[in-house]
């Protein structure tokens, strides 16, 4: 059985040893594992990379990998254009928010506090 613990210290590591490292300005884990509240056979692991725009290949790449390994890992990749552009999916925005709010702690954080968030206006709505 897959521990969440498990796969989080592997998703950390990847980023700490990827060539890419310096160009993520923020990593987190978010969800049910971050609330404490995951379940074995049910839940997945929410993570979130935001990275400058030429990383983007390298670490989509890796990602692929490590979430072709565990079924259960989720990662939402944003560059830092689109972070500051300001059109996010609602569910980013909240973890952005809870960040901001102190309840969510990310691994990596080079932007510094008050992250951007998207007005009411300015979230992307599915269609």
């Amino acid at each position: 059985m897959v521990q969440p613990s498990d796969v989080v210290a592997e998703w950390q590591s990847m980023i700490a040893n990827a060539s890419w490292t310096e160009d993520v300005v923020l990593a987190t884990v978010c969800g049910s594992v971050s609330r404490g509240d995951f379940q074995d056979d049910w839940s997945d692991i929410d993570t979130l990379l935001v990275c400058e725009d030429d990383a983007v290949a390298g670490l989509v790449e890796d990602v692929r990998a490590m979430c072709g390994r565990y079924k259960i890992l989720s990662t939402a990749v944003l560059t830092v254009r689109e972070l500051q552009g300001g059109y996010v999916p609602p569910k980013i925005d909240f973890v952005l928010r809870e960040i901001n709010a102190g309840h969510l702690t990310p691994v990596v954080n080079r932007i510094g506090q008050n992250l951007p968030t998207a007005s009411p206006d300015r979230r992307l709505r599915a269609r």
